[in-house]
Order: C-alpha cells, then structure tokens, then sequence
C-alpha cells in the first residue's frame, strides 16, 4: 500500500480486524524512537532518524537480500524497530531501507511499517514490492 493510504483511520481497522497490513509511510510522518544520545523516547518525523540511524546505530544495519525485476538480486541495508505513529494506537515494525530497492525507486530511504510485529523484514519489503 502506498503512503498516501497510510492514515491513522486504515491502520487502526485493518489491526482491529486481526489482518497485517505492509505500507509505506512519508518521511515527515512522527514515529515514537528513542534518541539515542537522550535515551528518551519522543516523536520524531522520519527524515530526523534517518541521521541518527546513521551516525549511532550503523552496525545495527542488516542485510536483506532483495530480487529484482531483471533476475539479478540486490543486497540493501534495513533498520527495524517496533514502535507506534503518532496519533496511531496499533503498534507497528517500523522498517527503513538504506538503499534504493530497485532501478525504479524514487526515493533514498523508504520506510514501511507492517503491523505483523514478527513479520521478517525481508517478507515485509517483498509484500510491498506486490503493489
């Protein structure tokens, strides 16, 4: 599912209904993470953790090894986490790519939530790649 259907509204009814949802959500959306110099948990938008993702966790970076429309496979680098959206009760696996997934993608770093919290995220990526 694309970003622009990822409201507060879908979430919430499609984890009501015990179903998983796969999205991609905007990089100015707040997700709840803690910082890692605070320790604190607060609201951050995405493109504020990008950085922080970058410059504290890198050796928490995982492989996920993605297959492409050509045959190859591609190696990209992910970082999940659970956590909830801001005015979001559900709570979700928050997954950033570090890479662009295919040729075709338009944007540097992805996120996707899924509301599966043991969905593996190469699973979860592959499940958004069927849009």
């Amino acid at each position: 599912m694309d970003a622009w259907y990822t409201s507060t509204d879908l979430i919430e009814f499609v984890a009501s209904k015990n179903l998983s949802l796969v999205a991609e959500v905007k990089i100015n959306r707040s997700i709840f993470f803690t910082h890692p110099q605070t320790k604190q948990w607060r609201y951050l938008t995405g493109d504020k953790i990008i950085p922080l993702i970058k410059e504290f966790y890198p050796h928490k970076l995982k492989t996920v090894n993605i297959p492409q429309a050509d045959g190859t496979d591609k190696n990209i680098l992910t970082y999940s986490f659970k956590s909830k959206l801001k005015d979001c009760s559900t709570e979700m696996q928050v997954i950033f790519i570090f890479e662009k997934w295919s040729k075709t993608d338009d944007k540097d770093v992805p996120i996707l939530i899924t509301t599966a919290p043991k969905m593996s995220v190469r699973s979860a990526i592959l499940t958004y790649l069927l849009r």
